[in-house]
């Protein structure tokens, strides 16, 4: 979470036994990568539910908008809370 911190893959981390994030910062923009969501569970939870997507024509799987909504509504920030009424909008629109 440290902006000035930008280690190389080389050199971090040494161990991902604690790794519980990783923030990767590339050409179009952060790239967060979590271990667990708040709320849903571990990585084999989430990709059962997920969403296939094509980005830049390559296939890849998302959180389900369930499983996001759900995330958000357990976090209760007030950045969570303003992105939650955005969900539901796109959830009503394809319900």
């Amino acid at each position: 979470m440290n902006p000035s911190f930008k280690p190389s893959f080389l050199d971090e981390p040494k161990t991902s036994d604690n790794l519980n994030e990783i923030y990767l910062e590339t050409d179009l923009g952060i790239l967060d990568i979590i271990k667990s969501v708040t709320a849903v569970g571990d990585y084999d939870i989430i990709k059962k539910h997920a969403a296939n997507v094509k980005l830049f024509g390559y296939p890849c799987k998302v959180i389900s908008l369930d499983h996001l909504i759900k995330s958000k509504e357990s976090l209760g920030r007030d950045k969570d809370k303003l992105l939650l009424k955005e969900l539901y909008a796109i959830k009503s629109t394809i319900s």
